[in-house]
Order: structure tokens, then sequence, then C-alpha cells
């Protein structure tokens, strides 16, 4: 892996060029060999598939010419955010599909016409406390309770050495709660299904998002994490 210094003419760069791949952490800008993706087959891989084709399909064959100009013009009215963190506006099609992915991951009906307005309620504040001996993982969060139609989604991490505090590739859903749920929540079952019990004097990173059923979007995450004790 190399480190890259940029200059005045080039500043950042990222993904693949030829066998080159460009990237960050928190270290700064590097470079490494690309490596051929795993291939391995799992059901949660075959089920995203299974959804993004046949909305892709739908788009042209179901949507009325309308309803696609309706989805441009939602479309252009927000920003998101880049791999560099510059604002971007996704096409028309780009957003019903990001928007109906998770909707169908739900069993949630699709979105052929637009919703009203893209409006979500985003997670104000997490803090945990992973008390180990007494087999503890609360997690405390706002707002409190979970506002009406959305969803808690929860991310953690194994545990890790108590120096790490670079989380980007170690994030696994484990857990999420539902509209009305009230604060604080103990996830040391949930935690433990998916990772196995932490030793004492591990560190372990969170991840909570707020996620709105009636036009799938998905909030700003936050991240804290701390030592198991």
């Amino acid at each position: 892996m190399a480190k890259v210094i940029f200059g005045p003419v080039v500043s950042e760069a990222r993904n693949k060029q030829g066998s080159l791949v460009f990237s960050r952490n928190h270290e700064g800008a590097y470079t490494r060999a690309w490596v051929q993706p795993s291939e391995t087959y799992t059901a949660a891989r075959d089920g995203v598939w299974a959804t993004f084709g046949p909305l892709t399909l739908r788009w042209s064959a179901n949507l009325t010419e309308a309803q696609r100009q309706a989805w441009r013009a939602l479309a252009a009215t927000v920003t998101w955010p880049d791999k560099f963190g510059n604002p971007k506006h996704l096409s028309g099609f780009q957003l019903y599909i990001k928007l109906n992915m998770d909707l169908a991951w739900y069993v949630l009906p699709t979105l052929d016409t637009p919703p009203a307005n893209l409006l979500i309620s985003p997670p104000t504040s997490i803090t945990i406390d992973l008390n180990r001996t007494d087999s503890h993982f609360w997690l405390t969060f706002a707002p409190s309770p979970v506002p009406a139609d959305h969803n808690l989604m929860i991310n953690g991490t194994a545990p890790q050495n108590a120096g790490v505090n670079f989380f980007g590739h170690l994030w696994r859903w484990f857990w999420e709660y539902g509209e009305g749920v009230t604060s604080p929540q103990d996830v040391y079952a949930k935690y433990v299904a998916k990772f196995g019990a932490p030793a004492v004097g591990k560190r372990i990173a969170i991840q909570v998002r707020l996620w709105k059923l009636t036009n799938g979007m998905n909030s700003a995450r936050l991240v804290t994490s701390g030592i198991t004790y």
C-alpha cells in the first residue's frame, strides 16, 4: 500500500483506475492493488439482485412518463454527498431505485409515484455502556421514543483491540427498533447473537440511523464507541 500526496492540479482521487485503487483512511490518501471481489453467494445478496432487476424494469415498463418526470423533478430538489463529501444530484431513475430498494427489503409497497417529500427525523445523540461483567449493553438514543413511521437501525462492530478507532470496514447490521420504542435499550443479547460475547477491555463501536417507512429515506448516521468492562 502506497501513501499519496496530491498536488495543486489533482487534490484527491477515489475508486479504481486500471489495476490501481485510490482510497483514503484516517491517515490520509493511499493506493492499493485491485483485488477481485469475493463472489460468495449469500441469501442477502440473492435478495438484493432479485429486487434490483425487477425495479429497473418497472421504471420503464410500469411507470407513466408523468411519473418518471415527477421523480426527475423531485431528484432535482435534493443533493447527496459523493465520495469526496461534495453535493451531487441523483437522476430520477437513481432516486427511484434508491428509495424503493429499502422499501422492498421490508416488503413495503413500491413507490411508483414519488413521495410528497423526503423529510426524515435524524438521530440527535447516542451513548453506550458496555457492562460485560453484568451482561448489559445499554444503548441510549434520542429522539426517544423512536418517531412515528421510523425505524432505528443499529450497526455494530465485532470486539476490537482498545486502540482501534477506524471502523469503516467493520460495520455489520445486528438490530433495529420500530416507532414508539423508548430509550435506553439493553442490546446485549442481540449483540452476542451476532458477534459473540465480548471480553473485558475490548472496544466496540455502534452506528445508528433512522429510516422512514413512508418514503424510504435514510438519515445521517451517528457513531460512538466504548470499552467493555
